[in-house]
């Protein structure tokens, strides 16, 4: 990793030499993340590759309103967008900013118009999450007026999955590893440090077929530590997750 920084450095001294430009000939620690992310995937992901490449998106919603479970009211505080562009230039993240939405590497941030509950919606490449899980997780702490507890996050799949939905099927599989039922919510199940369940997506609208998809509850501050291809790949080792031959 030293070596691959330490070239990165000598090529931008050359080519501001050869060409009279002004590159800057150092990386913030974020600007260096992003030159390593392929490397860093293909390391990090190694037997999950084939299970990344069929993850379409993760999605996070932002509701204006939260209810703890001891009943205390969490709201969005007022300012999000300002907030979350100041941010992005504090930790020198690139980024674009649209009318109704935030772009920077691998993540969209947009508003919605014309959802009761959920004001914002943050769309992540999967093929990034070991950069953007931290950078989520200190926003979420920005932007909401208390701490968070419980949070969710939505794993949408590519056309070639099929889930199990049916429950009495779904908890049977999970019996023989060790899966429990959350002290959270009911239709949440529980392994290690992760809750999940399979969800019908309820932004997907179509007369054909419904859509699910993989539901996962975390703690804000054990975000950046979850295994989300970890349970992925054990949800395919049971056949609660399907990937679709070919």
């Amino acid at each position: 990793i030293a070596r691959l920084y330490n070239t990165t450095s000598i090529l931008a001294q050359r080519v501001n030499r050869k060409f009279k430009y002004s590159f800057d000939e150092s990386f913030t620690d974020i600007e260096y993340k992003n030159i390593t992310l392929l490397n860093d995937n293909n390391k990090q992901y190694g037997i999950h590759n084939r299970i990344v490449s069929k993850i379409d998106f993760i999605r996070f919603l932002l509701p204006e309103k939260i209810k703890t479970k001891d009943e205390l009211e969490i709201t969005l505080i007022p300012s999000i967008w300002k907030e979350i562009i100041n941010y992005l230039k504090k930790n020198k993240i690139d980024f674009g900013e649209t009318d109704d939405s935030i772009n920077f590497p691998g993540i969209t941030i947009a508003k919605l118009y014309n959802n009761q509950s959920n004001k914002y919606i943050i769309y992540m490449d999967p093929f990034t999450v070991s950069l953007n899980l931290k950078i989520i997780k200190d926003l979420f702490n920005i932007l909401y007026n208390n701490k968070l507890d419980i949070f969710y996050l939505h794993v949408i799949f590519t056309g070639d999955v099929n889930f199990q939905t049916s429950k009495f099927k779904i908890t049977s599989k999970l019996s023989d590893i060790g899966a429990k039922f959350s002290e959270y919510h009911g239709d949440l199940y529980k392994y290690k440090n992760i809750y999940f369940s399979i969800d019908e997506n309820k932004m997907f609208r179509s007369k054909a077929a419904k859509q699910y998809i993989l539901r996962i509850a975390f703690q804000l501050n054990d975000l950046d530590k979850i295994d989300i291809f970890a349970l992925i790949d054990l949800l395919i080792d049971t056949k609660i997750i399907v990937i679709k031959s070919k």
